[in-house]
């Protein structure tokens, strides 16, 4: 129970109201192009309160449940994204995640995003 705080829960009874917010696409880049990278983070919610994400990936047309936590992308995340908002870049060479959002043009618009703390 001492690790629950890093996970973004007080105590384990929390995970009987786990509420799962949509589904955010994880896009990245490849040879300067983004790319789906058959990844989903999915928020974990207690009431209207973002907690953590769990990632889902799809292999072989399967989805698996790979790994949870991420405490402050959940929540930086969740407090900056909007009605345009359509998934969340990962550059991994950077270590940096941005906010694609709709634009007016075919092309993405990015928000970088700055997250005090992040967990696992």
């Amino acid at each position: 129970d001492d690790v629950l705080p890093d996970y973004g829960f007080r105590n384990r009874q929390e995970f009987g109201a786990i509420r799962f917010d949509e589904p955010i696409p994880v896009y990245t880049l490849k040879d300067s192009t983004v790319v789906f990278t058959e990844t989903w983070r999915v928020p974990l919610c207690i009431g209207k309160e973002v907690r953590s994400l769990l990632t889902v990936i799809r292999v072989n047309g399967n989805y698996q449940a790979v790994d949870f936590g991420a405490t402050g992308l959940a929540k930086t995340f969740m407090a900056n994204k909007t009605p345009e908002t359509i998934g969340l870049l990962r550059v991994y060479e950077l270590r940096t995640d941005f906010i694609m959002e709709k634009s007016a043009g075919d092309k993405p618009h990015f928000i970088r995003l700055d997250i005090e703390q992040e967990t696992r």
